[in-house]
């Protein structure tokens, strides 16, 4: 099963912020964002990108497709990055939507199938990006969703099975999350939207049947926060509640059963008291105001960073002090407070970044990142 998840993954745009290491072993350097892909991991630091791990379709973005075990030099005037799949969505200070990696599918929106080994610039106006597995989303500063890639399931709600450019999807949005195969959307109103695949319940539509969603459709108000995992969906409303929905094989929608067939097709309230959320390809992480972290879910390969291997069904606080975190497919990064960066999980790629290849970690350990 673990090798077969490491293939499919579609892991999950994921952001951190702050992270702190040391360039020339004396200048402290500051990362201000972390993205995770299913084995490869972004770091932007002073607007400069860095990246490391599994680089076979050009992920990383260096040119090449060889594996990269220490952090890697990519770009300057970079503000954010996005990775879910085995490619990179990378939004600079200038607001130009750039993308490296594999295209098989069109999610780079360059006009081509294939991939590419270096960024290419794609879209100018962009305020955010969400790579999904095999399809993009982007939010340009006029508030319009634009989509490219997998159609498949619906996951654009346009009526080409794929598409290699980038189509405007939705007026007035707020926030963007990409899944597996599904999306969500919020709108400024703070309700949520939803598209796409839909086989395990995670749109959360309530459809007894889990038909898939071509049209988006309204299924929930008073949302504040959205993040779509591999066929789960996790939301903040606006009372700081935790709402999930979708697939839960693994116990990834934390409400204390983990069968096969468990899942749900509607969201049901797991916890209160959240402020931020990041869903991995089969497991969750929750911050709360405390700034304590939660995980459950998957955990095969150590990624909820608890001790053990165990599948987690109920919310586990794994974690104090934490500020920011990034959940991959089997890998999980975190920013405490005091500036310290933190790992856990599968590490076979390097996505640490820090010179390592170790298999797997089942206890955050502290790392650091010397930039050569």
């Amino acid at each position: 099963m673990k090798l077969s998840l490491k293939s499919l993954v579609s892991g999950l745009l994921l952001s951190a912020a702050l992270l702190s290491c040391k360039k020339n072993d004396e200048t402290p350097v500051t990362y201000s964002t972390v993205a995770v892909g299913p084995n490869h991991s972004l770091f932007v630091s002073e607007n400069v990108l860095w990246a490391s791990g599994r680089n076979i379709f050009g992920q990383i973005g260096d040119g090449s497709t060889q594996t990269v075990t220490t952090a890697e030099k990519i770009m300057t005037d970079v503000k954010d990055v996005s990775a879910f799949g085995e490619y990179t969505l990378i939004l600079k200070t200038d607001n130009t939507l750039w993308a490296t990696g594999d295209a098989g599918d069109g999610a780079l929106g360059t006009g081509k199938y294939g991939k590419e080994l270096s960024p290419v610039k794609v879209m100018s106006d962009v305020k955010k990006v969400s790579a999904g597995f095999s399809h993009s989303l982007v939010l340009k500063n006029d508030n319009t969703l634009w989509g490219s890639g997998a159609n498949y399931d619906g996951q654009l709600g346009i009526t080409d099975e794929a598409t290699t450019t980038f189509q405007k999807l939705m007026t007035d949005v707020k926030d963007i999350a990409a899944g597996n195969v599904h999306s969500l959307i919020l709108k400024n109103d703070n309700t949520l939207w939803v598209l796409g695949g839909n086989y395990y319940g995670q749109l959360g539509t309530e459809d007894p049947k889990y038909n898939n969603v071509t049209t988006a459709v309204k299924v929930m108000s008073d949302v504040k926060a959205i993040a779509a995992g591999g066929n789960h969906s996790i939301i903040i409303k606006t009372d700081n509640s935790v709402w999930t929905s979708g697939r839960n094989n693994y116990g990834q929608l934390g409400n204390g059963t983990s069968a096969y067939s468990a899942m749900n097709n509607k969201f049901m309230q797991i916890m209160t008291d959240a402020k931020s959320i990041k869903a991995g390809f089969n497991y969750s992480l929750v911050l709360k105001s405390d700034n304590s972290l939660w995980a459950f879910g998957y955990n095969d390969d150590g990624e909820l960073g608890d001790g053990t291997y165990n599948i987690v069904s109920t919310p586990k606080q794994v974690l104090t002090d934490v500020k920011a975190f990034a959940a991959g497919m089997a890998h999980t990064l975190v920013l405490k407070n005091d500036g310290t960066f933190w790992a856990t999980g599968y590490n076979g790629y390097g996505q640490f970044g820090n010179g390592t290849t170790s298999n797997q970690q089942n206890t955050f350990v502290k790392i650091s990142i010397s930039n050569k």
